[in-house]
């Protein structure tokens, strides 16, 4: 890969636009009751519904 694409993805990854993906991802996959946002082709998706260690806050996180 070139220098200028590797660039790229880096500044890609390290957005904030990952973490609206998600939220946008969580949030149909929760009002469609797994309808939408299940499965992408071959790979299947789940919600990861954990705590705060200090927090005690609730987090969800879409995996592949």
């Amino acid at each position: 890969m070139s220098a200028p694409a590797q660039r790229f993805w880096k500044l890609v990854g390290e957005s904030g636009i990952w973490k609206v993906i998600g939220r946008v991802h969580t949030g149909l996959y929760r009002f469609t009751g797994g309808r939408v946002g299940h499965s992408a082709g071959s790979l299947r998706n789940l919600l990861l519904n954990t705590t705060g260690r200090r927090s005690g806050e609730p987090r969800t996180v879409p995996l592949t």
